[in-house]
């Protein structure tokens, strides 16, 4: 226990892009590399060559702008914020409720999307009083470990294709 205070404080104490950027690779390497994860992967074959540039940019958008805002918007502020109306003051049940419910929409993928929801809503509640939205480290967060992930998938894509 003693050793999660001190990474809660050290969370706590770097700037918001520190937080970002750490907290994005971190998601990524736990959701992409350790559970190889195919969520995104399964999105980006859906760019499909011979559609040309409009198909690639609604993909792109959808996993790197729409998924991100809607699931931040669901998951994290309205099931945190309607948690805390009825009075649920726990914060690890505001995460663990929060990260479940997310999962679920995931269901073939419902450790790591469980794991993400964890991080991404452990984000929220941090950041719940600080400079920063909420939603705003939330949706960064989201779109970098998305963005981290497409590009991954366009190396292996690449080298596959050579």
């Amino acid at each position: 226990m003693k050793r999660l205070n001190e990474l809660a404080n050290l969370l706590n104490d770097l700037n918001d892009l520190e937080y970002i950027v750490i907290i994005s690779f971190l998601s990524y390497f736990l959701v992409t590399i350790i559970f190889n994860n195919k969520i995104v992967a399964q999105d980006v074959t859906n760019i499909i060559p011979y559609k040309g540039i409009l198909n690639t940019v609604e993909v792109l958008g959808k996993l790197l702008i729409v998924y991100p805002i809607i699931n931040t918007y669901l998951y994290q502020h309205i099931v945190i914020n309607i948690l805390r109306r009825v009075n649920v003051k726990n914060n690890l049940l505001l995460i663990l409720f929060s990260s479940l419910l997310l999962a679920i929409t995931y269901y073939n993928s419902f450790i790591p999307m469980f794991l993400f929801g964890i991080i991404l809503s452990y984000s929220y509640i941090l950041y719940n009083n600080k400079k920063m939205s909420s939603e705003s480290v939330i949706l960064l967060i989201y779109m970098l470990t998305n963005l981290l992930s497409v590009i991954t998938i366009f190396i292996e894509k690449l080298n596959f294709s050579i």
